[in-house]
């Protein structure tokens, strides 16, 4: 992303409704499915972009981040929550440990070579480790947002569990997410692709704001859902996966 998105992520991600919802999918998913050791977890967040979600995943054990953009490290480091490193994928890893956990939010769309990324992440995951990662969903809901953010696709489930088979993960859970808000997003998108609108990104936080405490509302009871249900559709898709047998 460039400069001028970054500053608004970082101003945005504490309140806007897909932050906070997305927060609290991430949190009820890691919480019901995460491994149970006794002792506390190694996690890696890979793109952890301005830090929106170092403070959710510290709560889960040692955590430790790479950011390939050096304003995002910067602004990720002043929360002073976990040791933040410049560091890409599929070859710039800084650190010389493997981890428990693994943790790529709205990452692998960024990345040329999606598998060659993954391949190094189970390099760097215990055997018994697991990666969780989200992804924008469907090539038909592209979008300037998409331009804007520098994405390179979008995935549907099939091709996201055929990527990851081919990098030696199993898949524990998959599911489609953000569904309850699909029909509108998708009506939105549609309309400004037909008439050429110009949207931009999609970060700008709604007004007023009971207007975006709404949204928040509805896209965060998706949670209550996962892991027991997988929805069929929606526009993101959130997996988690382990080390194949």
């Amino acid at each position: 992303m460039n400069r001028e998105l970054y500053v608004q992520l970082y101003e945005q991600e504490k309140s806007h409704w897909w932050f906070v919802g997305r927060r609290a999918i991430i949190a009820t998913v890691l919480t019901r499915l995460l491994r149970k050791t006794k002792k506390k977890p190694h996690i890696l967040e890979i793109g952890c972009g301005t830090g929106g979600n170092l403070e959710l995943l510290a709560k889960f054990g040692y955590l430790e981040a790479i950011e390939f953009d050096k304003e995002a490290v910067q602004l990720s480091q002043e929360k002073n929550i976990c040791k933040v490193t410049e560091g890409s994928l599929p070859k710039d890893i800084p650190y010389n440990i493997t981890y428990d956990l693994v943790a790529m939010f709205d990452v692998l769309e960024h990345i040329d070579d999606d598998l060659g990324s993954l391949l190094t992440i189970r390099k760097i995951l215990e055997p018994k480790g697991q990666l969780i990662l989200t992804v924008p969903a469907f090539m038909f809901l592209w979008s300037e947002h998409d331009d804007v953010n520098q994405h390179k696709r979008r995935y549907s489930k099939k091709s996201l569990i055929s990527v990851v088979k081919k990098a030696g993960f199993d898949v524990e859970y998959i599911t489609y997410f953000n569904t309850f808000l699909f029909p509108a997003i998708t009506f939105v998108r549609s309309i400004s692709r037909l008439f050429k609108q110009k949207s931009g990104s999609d970060l700008s936080k709604p007004t007023p704001n009971m207007v975006n405490q709404a949204l928040t509302g509805l896209f965060a009871a998706e949670r209550f859902f996962f892991p027991w249900a997988s929805f069929p559709f929606g526009v993101s898709i959130l997996v988690v996966v382990r080390h194949s047998k």
